[in-house]
């Protein structure tokens, strides 16, 4: 699983809560959006926790960009 958000507290959030569930391993949160475009298009993954409103493209425009879609948790303010 990834986070995806512009926002540096809402990744930190994401990852205090997933690393209390044994189930879910939090394998990199991105606040800069084509850090982890890149990882997307190189590495399977699972899930997303992906932030809808950010600058220069949505999470939606993200999602529907990617050739292979993984399951994804919008998160927004």
């Amino acid at each position: 699983m990834i986070a995806i958000d512009d926002e540096p507290m809402a990744v930190e959030i994401i990852d205090k809560h997933t690393a209390a569930l044994p189930f879910i391993e939090l394998l990199a949160a991105f606040t800069p959006i084509s850090r982890a475009i890149t990882v997307l298009n190189t590495t399977k993954v699972n899930l997303i926790f992906l932030n809808i409103r950010m600058p220069g493209i949505s999470g939606i425009e993200l999602v529907q960009s990617l050739d292979n879609r993984p399951l994804v948790i919008f998160t927004t303010a």
